[in-house]
């Protein structure tokens, strides 16, 4: 009796196995990729597949080990909009994909991999950002 039990626990284990694979393999044929090219400063470019859950983060950073360069938080992925002349930089925790699939298919945006150390002057020199003219004449009194 008790190896019928066993038996059957083992059965009913491999079902659930089974079962678990097949979810994890659905929701993979769901996620959205996406061929990208991204260029650098120098005009060349690298080719990535990218998926829905990757972030900029970790793209900057399969990007930096494509172009041999030293990840450093100053690198940075930016996206280059000619039609409204301008550029934006991404945030490490944004979905690349997500901002992506905004674009129409004819746009002529482009996605860049560059230095930029804008990107994290807030948190280097917060006092050229946070402070009035006011303040930055006050000596602070510890």
């Amino acid at each position: 009796l008790d190896y019928k039990i066993r038996l059957q626990d083992a059965v009913f284990q491999q079902k659930a196995d089974k079962i678990k694979l097949a979810l994890e393999r659905m929701r993979e044929a769901n996620i959205k990729k996406l061929f990208i090219k991204a260029f650098s400063t120098d005009g060349s470019s690298k080719s990535l597949l990218v998926d829905e859950k990757m972030t900029c983060g970790y793209v900057a950073r399969l990007l930096a080990d494509k172009n041999h360069v030293t990840m450093e938080p100053k690198w940075a992925i930016v996206e280059h909009l000619p039609d409204l002349h301008m550029e934006r930089v991404y945030e490490d925790h944004e979905m690349l994909v997500d901002n992506l699939m905004l674009w129409t298919r004819e746009s002529k945006n482009r996605i860049l991999f560059a230095e930029r150390p804008d990107k994290i002057s807030l948190f280097q020199n917060p006092e050229k950002f946070l402070l009035t003219e006011d303040d930055r004449g006050m000596k602070i009194l510890i």
